[in-house]
């Protein structure tokens, strides 16, 4: 009798917990681009999601990769403006190649504003050995030396008065801890985002950039960082295996 109640008790437990789980999540992507294009220029490929039109400016694609090159950027417009509306996040994520640390020269990814105006870099600035993030007035670079490739992940949490803003390296799961962060004033972050920039170059050692999976979401989920629930749900299958076994 006890053993019964038992194994029922384990198997609504998990139950439940697995119908939280696998709730339905408000998480969007806002735009994404794979970049698997053909071999050639980047100018006026149009695959992807969340986009108002093509790519324009200049790049190339090279092994299904978009490849920027020296001071020659590549821009494209959002379906929609990200606004700043407090209480909301923002995630942009990108595979980030360099093929050389070179003090003089910068690659990354810019939000500009709906009028053309840069509001917020991601990325390898001048004078940097390191990864980090660029805000007019604010700004913050990761420790430790520049790889030649990594995921990064900027993560942007609005809020009515000040501004969360971290930058994740390589993460390795929803706990993985900002190689960069920093707050900012939201008063100060400038227009609505209403394009993107992929850029690199330098004024005396001019490098091409490469950019590819590019994902800009309202969750972390979204751009490749599992949930906590992830793995709870390792841990509660089992139970429910084990519930069923009982009832068998």
């Amino acid at each position: 009798m006890k053993k019964n109640a038992c194994s029922k008790m384990i198997y609504a437990l998990a139950a439940s917990c697995a119908l939280w789980l696998t709730a339905p999540s408000s998480a969007t992507i806002l735009a994404s681009d794979d970049f698997s294009y053909a071999d050639g220029a980047l100018a006026g490929q149009s695959g992807g999601t969340g986009w108002a039109g093509e790519w324009f400016g200049n790049g190339n694609v090279a092994a299904s990769s978009a490849v920027t090159l020296p001071e020659d950027p590549a821009y494209r417009q959002l379906n929609s403006l990200i606004s700043h509306t407090a209480g909301t996040s923002v995630y942009a994520a990108f595979d980030i190649a360099t093929p050389i640390d070179v003090p003089l020269t910068y690659i990354g990814l810019s939000f500009l504003n709906e009028f053309g105006g840069e509001e917020v870099f991601i990325g390898k600035t001048y004078f940097e050995s390191s990864f980090g993030i660029d805000w007019t007035g604010y700004g913050a670079i990761a420790s430790g030396s520049l790889a030649t490739s990594a995921r990064l992940v900027a993560e942007f949490m609005f809020g009515a008065v000040s501004t969360t803003i971290n930058l994740y390296i390589d993460p390795t799961g929803y706990a993985s801890t900002a190689a960069v962060s920093f707050t900012a004033d939201t008063a100060s972050l400038g227009d609505n985002w209403g394009y993107v920039r992929l850029a690199s170059g330098g004024p005396n050692d001019p490098i091409q950039g490469t950019f590819d999976n590019l994902v800009i979401a309202t969750d972390k989920t979204q751009v490749g960082i599992p949930e906590p629930s992830s793995l709870l749900m390792f841990l509660f299958t089992p139970l429910l295996l084990l519930a069923k076994r009982k009832r068998a």
